[in-house]
C-alpha cells in the first residue's frame, strides 16, 4: 500500500465519520425532542423525567454542545463548499455565505476568520485544499474537485 492510497482512504474514512456524526447529532435531538414531548405531555409527571440518553453519550453531547450551531458543523460544511465549488476558488467570505446556506451557525462575530483559522487547520489534513490567494481557496484534487 503506498502513501496515496492511504491519504484516499483516510479521506473515505473522514467523510464517513462527518456523516455518521451528522446523523448521530440528529437522533441526539430526536431523543431530546421526545424527552422534552413527555416532560410536557405526561399525566402525573412529576419533575424532570431521567434521560433516555446513557451516561455516556449525555456527556459526549454536552462536550460537543459547543462545536455544531446549526444542523452541520462549520467544518463539515467548509469541506462540502469547498468540494460542490469544483476547482472555483472561493474567499472565505463566500464560503461562510455558503456554509451557512447549508446550516452552519456559530456565535463568532467575524465567520470568515473562523472559516480561515479552521482552513489553516484543514489544510494539513486535505492536501487538495489549497489557497491561491490572502483569504481564497480552492479544492483541488486532479479530478473534478467534487465528492472522494
Amino acid at each position: 500500500m503506498d502513501a496515496e492510497t492511504v491519504r484516499k482512504q483516510l479521506q473515505e474514512v473522514q467523510a464517513e465519520l462527518q456523516r455518521v456524526e451528522a446523523t448521530r447529532e440528529v437522533l441526539v435531538n430526536l431523543v431530546r425532542g421526545y424527552e422534552g414531548w413527555l416532560r410536557l405531555n405526561e399525566k402525573g409527571a412529576v419533575g424532570v423525567q431521567a434521560s433516555l440518553l446513557s451516561p455516556e453519550a449525555e456527556r459526549a453531547t454536552k462536550k460537543r454542545s459547543n462545536r455544531t450551531q446549526g444542523t452541520m458543523s462549520v467544518r463539515g460544511a467548509i469541506i462540502q463548499v469547498l468540494k460542490g465549488a469544483h476547482g472555483e476558488p472561493l474567499h472565505a467570505s463566500e464560503i461562510w455565505k455558503r456554509a451557512f446556506n447549508l446550516g452552519a451557525r456559530t456565535e463568532v462575530a467575524e465567520p470568515k476568520d473562523l472559516v480561515d483559522l479552521n482552513l489553516i487547520s484543514l489544510r494539513k489534513r486535505y492536501p487538495e485544499i489549497q489557497r491561491v490567494e490572502p483569504r481564497t481557496y480552492v479544492w483541488r484534487n486532479g479530478r473534478n474537485g467534487g465528492s472522494d
